[in-house]
């Protein structure tokens, strides 16, 4: 299934630009600030910051865009053991889990062509695939524990100035970050690029 979610993301990266008057092309780099706070019985998960890198499409039709993008994500997140009676200094250790996401978005721009800043909105969905995850063995943390794709869904404003583009979104996960035990994923995440 994972790889034919792939295939029809390349397909579509690679025709959809054909179709449209316009296509755009934009690299960014930024920071996510993960509110992901998962509680099992010896376990706590919490999400903190990190860092994405990626590339995304502006295919455009007048205001209207199609947002396709592909994008390396690594999110930082703490586990705690919960112990009863509670420990005085519970054990905390840092994970780091690093993924792939292809992200498939709409957007509109509320500012007309040629405006010095042109202010735009966004959203759609995010496939995640998750290829490494740091090993605590305290913990009996690892790759495997993880839910190796998931879903969700983001919404983002940005603004472009020139060749350079600010963007602000929130993502929320729809499916369960661990495969045995429920709890999501949300996150913040602000990008800073250019457009050309």
């Amino acid at each position: 299934m994972y790889y034919r979610l792939l295939f029809l993301w390349f397909f579509i990266f690679a025709t959809l630009p054909t179709l449209f008057s316009q296509t755009r092309f934009s690299p960014k780099f930024g920071f996510n600030f993960s509110a992901m706070d998962i509680e099992a019985d010896t376990i706590e998960t919490e999400g903190r910051s990190g860092f994405n890198i990626g590339l995304d499409l502006r295919i455009e039709d007048q205001r209207l865009f199609f947002h396709p993008g592909f994008h390396y994500q690594q999110v930082k997140a703490d586990l705690t053991k919960l112990e009863k009676p509670a420990a005085p200094e519970a054990l905390t250790e840092e994970v780091r889990i690093n993924s792939i996401k292809v992200p498939l978005n709409v957007g509109y721009y509320l500012t007309r062509e040629g405006s010095l800043l042109r202010l735009h909105l966004r959203g759609g969905i995010v496939p995640q695939f998750i290829v490494s995850a740091t090993e605590r063995e305290a913990f009996n943390f690892n790759k495997d524990q993880l839910n190796s794709f998931t879903w969700g869904a983001n919404a983002a404003v940005g603004i472009d100035f020139i060749l350079l583009t600010v963007e602000l979104s929130y993502e929320f996960g729809l499916s369960n970050v661990y495969q045995e035990q429920p709890g999501k994923n949300r996150m913040a995440i602000l990008r800073f690029g250019f457009i050309f």
